[in-house]
C-alpha cells in the first residue's frame, strides 16, 4: 500500500524558492542612481512652466522629455543583469491599455488644473518660482517612495 499524502514542507520549500527566484526587470529603481534620475525627472517635469513661457514649447518639452525618460527606462530594462534569468512575459491583462492611457490622462490634465489655480496663489503670496517648489516637492516625494520601497523588498 502506498502512501498518497504529501509533504507540507516540500510545497512550503517549493513556494519559497518561486518567491526567491522572482526577477526584478525594473533596473532603473534597483540603484540609489536610478532613484535620483527618476526623482529627477519628475523635479524637470514639474518646473518647466517656470522657465517655458510658450505652450508650443512647453508641450514640446514634456513629449521630449517623456520620450528620454521612456528610452532611459526601456535601455536600463533591456540589460540583463543576471544571465541566468530570462524575463518572463507579463500576464495578459484584460484591462486595455487605451483605457489606461485615457484615465492617465484625464488624472494628470486635473492635477495640472488644480496646481495652476496653487501655482497662482503661491504667486500672489510672492513666491517666483511655484513650479520649481512643485517640481523640489515632486522629486523628494518620488526619491522618498522608491528609496522606502527599495530598502523595504
Amino acid at each position: 500500500m502506498t502512501n498518497n499524502s504529501v509533504n507540507p514542507d516540500a510545497i512550503s520549500s517549493t513556494v519559497n524558492d518561486d518567491v526567491d527566484n522572482e526577477v526584478d526587470n525594473y533596473a532603473l529603481d534597483d540603484t540609489l542612481a536610478g532613484r535620483v534620475v527618476q526623482a529627477g525627472f519628475v523635479g524637470a517635469a514639474l518646473s518647466f512652466p517656470d522657465y517655458i513661457k510658450n505652450s508650443k514649447a512647453l508641450v514640446t518639452t514634456y513629449i521630449l522629455t517623456l520620450a528620454s525618460f521612456t528610452g532611459l527606462v526601456g535601455y536600463l530594462n533591456a540589460i540583463d543583469e543576471d544571465e541566468e534569468h530570462s524575463p518572463q512575459p507579463p500576464e495578459e491583462s484584460t484591462f486595455p491599455l487605451w483605457q489606461l492611457i485615457a484615465g492617465l490622462s484625464v488624472a494628470g490634465v486635473l492635477k495640472v488644473l488644480g496646481l495652476r489655480k496653487l501655482a497662482k496663489a503661491l504667486r500672489k503670496q510672492g513666491a517666483k518660482k511655484p513650479w520649481s517648489i512643485f517640481g523640489g516637492l515632486g522629486a523628494v516625494l518620488v526619491f522618498a517612495v522608491s528609496e522606502y520601497a527599495a530598502r523595504r523588498g
